[in-house]
């Protein structure tokens, strides 16, 4: 969290910069909780947002295989 000026955690606002970065983050997690999603939503996202085709992910597999993740019969 605290930025590097190389003090670390003897710089003098080590330890208010981690304070508030805990609270911050109880505050994020009461106000703002991340929804539960799977990895197949979360894949239908990404690929919605960045426009892509199952062809465009040569990395998980072949067309079909993706189509499998997909629809949720890959393994």
């Amino acid at each position: 969290m605290a930025r590097r000026s190389g003090h670390g955690q003897s710089h003098p606002l080590y330890e208010l910069l981690d304070t508030l970065g805990v609270l911050i983050e109880a505050y994020e997690q009461i106000n703002h909780p991340l929804p539960t999603s799977s990895g197949v939503d979360v894949l239908h996202y990404l690929m919605e947002e960045h426009a892509l085709r199952q062809a465009d992910l040569p990395e998980i597999g072949s067309q079909g295989v993706v189509s499998e993740i997909l629809n949720g019969s890959g393994s």
